[in-house]
């Protein structure tokens, strides 16, 4: 069993994440939060809960924590079937700035036919947000605009595969 700093069992604190007390489940993603890494394990497990409810809290600690080790993790999870996790995903990509960037730019170089439903999406929202970060934008801005060609099916994976090509030739660390 994995404990944090403040002797709470990180797996008590996750399940108690499934509470039917709002005020609860705050305490609970705080107390997980200041767990920092110790946490991340779990959470991660968590994102294939069955619970739709539980998943959401368990991206949106993993937004505070912000431990780019659930970074393949997340990117997955962006196609989650409901909208709500699929947005707090999102988030929690967001957070990771540039650790987040290689796994999804990867996801997106499949062919869009083959990407889970919901996935492009919750990619847009990412890059949106990541494309403000000055340091970012220059890598993910062409892909987002990939999303708005005419043929998008064929502009996304061509966009992401320059894009990691370029991340790659730069040597580029997630900023």
């Amino acid at each position: 069993m994995t404990s944090d700093a403040s002797g709470h069992n990180v797996e008590a604190l996750v399940t108690a994440l499934a509470s039917k007390d709002a005020v609860e489940r705050r305490k609970t993603r705080e107390a997980l939060a200041a767990a920092g890494t110790a946490a991340v394990p779990a959470l991660i497990a968590t994102l294939d809960a069955p619970d739709q409810h539980l998943r959401w809290e368990a991206a949106k600690t993993l937004t505070a924590i912000a431990d780019p080790t659930a970074a393949e993790r997340l990117v997955a999870a962006l196609a989650d079937k409901y909208v709500d996790v699929r947005w707090v995903v999102g988030e929690a990509l967001i957070a990771l700035r540039g650790h987040g960037i290689q796994p999804l730019l990867r996801v997106l170089t499949q062919p869009v036919s083959e990407l889970p439903d919901g996935l492009l999406q919750g990619a847009h929202h990412v890059l949106h947000d990541l494309a403000k970060h000055e340091e970012l934008a220059e890598i993910v801005t062409p892909v987002l605009k990939a999303f708005d060609e005419p043929e998008p099916a064929v502009a996304i994976p061509l966009a992401a595969l320059q894009a990691l090509q370029n991340e790659s030739g730069k040597g580029a660390s997630g900023t």
